[in-house]
């Protein structure tokens, strides 16, 4: 459970301990929660992460245009740069698509940040969080490649939430909890494939589903409700 890319294990370990001690203790899903009462955490509540959907529904793509992105279609992953990306994939299915690869991101360390450099791809390093809507309003399709074998739970990651808000179509390795109109390829030919396909499809226009009540304000208050009620008790 105590995996995160770029963090120390012993920083990681007393940050659970102190954390695990509190009287409200949340997690970003119901397997994060699992796992945190089987080491040991106590009143654990599952609050899914949340995203700005106001900043998806009015991006401003010329935020971004001193990062060099393609103009033309391309497919984008935006996040850490680390263990859990799978760049080997990356590096085949490049070979297999015409559609160009961009990786947006900081890398862990200094081999990851060596991969990133010198991949058939764009890597811009890493970004503010405010220009992520103007980047995914000028991609294509948005990519979510793990490495096979993790046990990664998409729900678990904001990024899942702010592709969907985006409307950009999704390609991602198979995983637990994606919903159904995301595209699914486990080989670097099917991955490739799917990114084909996603970059000739339509962006959804309308809210996606899985986003109700997942906007930063009703998932604050949510948390809030939560430590106020316990400081009430």
């Amino acid at each position: 459970m105590r995996e995160v890319s770029g963090f120390p294990r012993a920083r990681l370990d007393a940050g659970y301990a102190a954390g695990y001690a509190a009287h409200v203790v949340t997690a970003v899903s119901d397997t994060v929660a699992r796992d945190m009462q089987a080491d040991g955490a106590r009143h654990v509540t599952a609050v899914p992460n949340g995203v700005a959907l106001a900043e998806f529904a009015h991006p401003r793509p010329s935020d971004v245009d001193h990062l060099g992105l393609p103009n033309v279609p391309f497919a984008v992953y935006i996040g850490t740069i680390g263990h859990r990306l799978d760049l080997e994939l990356l590096r085949e299915v490049a070979d297999k698509t015409a559609v160009p690869l961009v990786l947006v991101g900081q890398a862990v360390d200094a081999d990851y940040t060596s991969r990133a450099a010198q991949g058939p791809w764009l890597w811009t390093g890493p970004v503010g969080p405010e220009l992520i809507p103007a980047i995914l309003a000028r991609a294509a399709t948005a990519l979510l490649p793990f490495e096979p074998g993790l046990p990664v739970q998409a729900q678990d990651h904001m990024k899942l939430f702010q592709y969907l808000a985006s409307g950009a179509p999704t390609v991602a390795t198979p995983m637990n909890g994606l919903p159904d109109d995301v595209l699914v390829g486990e080989t670097a030919s099917e991955f490739a494939a799917r990114i084909d396909e996603a970059a000739r499809r339509p962006r959804r226009t309308t809210t996606h589903p899985l986003l109700k009540g997942r906007d930063w304000a009703d998932v604050s208050e949510r948390l809030l409700s939560l430590y106020t009620q316990r400081a009430d008790a």
